[in-house]
């Protein structure tokens, strides 16, 4: 990813050492490559890969992330090679703070008037692009990567957000780990002046449920968004990345929307699950069948397996690798077969559904708060807001939405997905822990497809055979009907190719003795938290792994966070 990280001083100097701190872990120990740029009060420093930089005597803006068009402004689509900047500054100037409306992406962009001392921050409509802050008495700093900011002074730990996380699963609202350190909503507009702070969330349009549409209007309509979409990533990345080719309905959608001279530009790839081989891998054969069909250029690679201890140098390296561009169907089916309630931790979901009735409501919280206090101290539950109001608060903040508990878990699954802070290793489904030093392209989360999708009548989305998913394979790709598909209107089932595998659940995670680590990690004296040692004792014979790596993975996290 393209980079930022920006330092605003409030009293108009700015400490050399304080910084120095700061970009030691931003350039991962001088692994990194960086750009600094001094305006005002703001320094700027940007990843070496970031060229989206311009300035001139009145204004100074740099972008992080992806632009793929300005409304008003670009007659054509932009590409990775252009420098949006100056037009980012002319709209500015036309429109003011509106001008981000107009803007289609994942990003975070940053505006300097320098005449007025000004500094403007935005980042982009759903908020998919991560951005980070910590706001102290000397200096305003943000960051699209969490660590650096995790260096400075005198942070302290949100509990709150830690209850969160082994109650519910996930870190709600703007909350990390840390007091001090936020992460910005979506669509938010921040002014830096004069020492003062303010940081806006601009309201998006309502989004009224279509009780009109039929689900075959639906189908044609999202077709056309998504090639629209894919179409604009293709030319800004200019090909210069990798495709990934699954067994799924999601990779047929995207080879329905390029010709075959896009796709003879593409190399696609699709990466073996451990321990399976290329014939017993069902999406590996699935996929090799699709590319001999289409005569696609196809690789099959195999998962990088981390095969030290697991420990804080796990994360470590995984900041240090370089990244590969892939692009992918991602949230294809977790949003049009709304699989994203299959993904989301079972906790969230439970509290989530357990406000439907009143008494399912009282139950679940009296019991969820009993087993707060199995796992946690005293000291830790001490003063925290009750979770399950904020919970309700924040689903509540969706309320622009009708489809509002949609949209709120695809919000929690982006930030996670894209920070990966949000039990950082549960989706490795390995005796060993991988890690894939990958940049996703997802023409599935474009932004005028999103809001389509948040629109659609809940039915649309069932299990029944004709939803919007299905009928999307089926109207696509008609010659690849034949070719196996976990879709129920393919013309060959997937238990064809049932995968064959010596592990007793493929779906299982890591297979450690988990007495060591627990012993190692959780009732370790430096353990950052004081947990129940009878609950961490009885961890290990539950059935709920994910539950239990969760804890694991937090705390090996933190010892990253606090060794560096």
């Amino acid at each position: 990813m393209s980079l930022l990280l920006g330092i605003y001083s409030k009293n108009k100097t700015i400490d050399n050492a304080f910084i120095k701190g700061l970009l030691n872990v931003f350039s991962l120990d001088g692994k990194r490559p960086l750009k600094t740029i001094t305006t005002g009060s703001l320094v700027l420093v940007l990843s070496d890969n970031n060229n989206n930089f311009y300035s001139n005597d009145d204004f100074a803006a740099t972008l992080s992330g992806r632009l793929y068009s300005i409304s008003n402004m670009q007659s054509q689509p932009l590409t990775i090679s252009q420098n949006p900047c100056l037009d980012i500054i002319k709209s500015f100037i036309e429109k003011g703070t509106f001008v981000f409306e107009n803007f289609e992406g994942e990003y975070t962009c940053v505006i300097a008037d320098k005449k007025q001392d000004k500094i403007f921050i935005a980042n982009d409509y759903w908020g998919l692009y991560p951005f980070y802050y910590t706001d102290a008495d000397d200096y305003f700093a943000f960051c699209n990567e969490y660590e650096p900011l995790t260096s400075l002074p005198n942070l302290k730990t949100d509990n709150n957000a830690l209850v969160e996380y082994f109650s519910l699963g996930a870190v709600l609202g703007e909350k990390t780990f840390f007091e001090n350190i936020k992460s910005i909503p979506s669509n938010s507009f921040i002014e830096l002046t004069n020492s003062k702070i303010t940081i806006s969330t601009q309201r998006k349009k309502d989004i009224t449920v279509n009780k009109i549409i039929t689900i075959n209007e639906a189908v044609e309509h999202i077709s056309f968004l998504f090639n629209e979409g894919l179409q604009k990533r293709l030319n800004y990345f200019q090909y210069n990345f990798d495709a990934m080719l699954t067994g799924g309905a999601d990779t047929r959608l995207i080879l329905s929307c390029i010709n075959n001279e896009q796709r003879h530009k593409i190399k696609f790839v699709s990466y073996l699950t451990p321990p399976l081989t290329a014939e017993t891998d069902a999406d590996v054969v699935i996929a090799h069948k699709i590319a001999s069909s289409l005569n696609l250029n196809h690789e099959v690679r195999q998962f990088e397996l981390w095969d030290e201890p697991f420990d804080e140098n796990y994360f470590r390296y995984k900041r240090t690798i370089s990244e590969q561009k892939y692009l992918s169907g991602h949230f294809g089916s977790e949003l049009l077969k709304k699989e994203i309630y299959k993904a989301t931790d079972t906790h969230l979901l439970k509290a989530i559904s357990a406000s439907d009735t009143f008494f399912s409501k009282i139950k679940y919280r009296f019991d969820a708060k009993k087993e707060l206090r199995y796992i946690f101290s005293e000291d830790i539950l001490k003063g925290i807001n009750n979770p399950f109001e904020t919970l309700k608060t924040e689903i509540d903040k969706h309320n622009f939405c009708e489809n509002k508990k949609l949209l709120f878990l695809f919000n929690i699954m982006t930030r996670s997905f894209f920070t990966r802070t949000w039990r950082g290793t549960q989706s490795i489904y390995f005796d060993q822990p991988a890690y894939m030093p990958i940049v996703f392209i997802m023409p599935f989360l474009d932004k005028n497809l999103l809001t389509f999708i948040f629109s659609l009548p809940e039915n649309f989305f069932g299990v029944n055979h004709d939803n919007i998913y299905n009928l999307l394979f089926k109207n696509h790709f008609p010659e690849l009907l034949s070719i196996a598909t976990n879709s129920p209107l393919a013309n060959d089932p997937l238990s064809a190719f049932k995968k064959e595998t010596t592990l007793s659940d493929p779906f299982d995670l890591r297979n450690y003795n988990y007495k060591e680590i627990m012993s190692k990690l959780l009732l370790d004296k430096d353990s950052l938290l004081k947990y129940n040692k009878k609950f961490i004792q009885t961890l290990n014979n539950t059935d709920d792994r994910a539950y239990r790596q969760s804890f694991i993975d937090y705390e090996t996290w933190n010892r990253y966070i606090r060794t560096r």
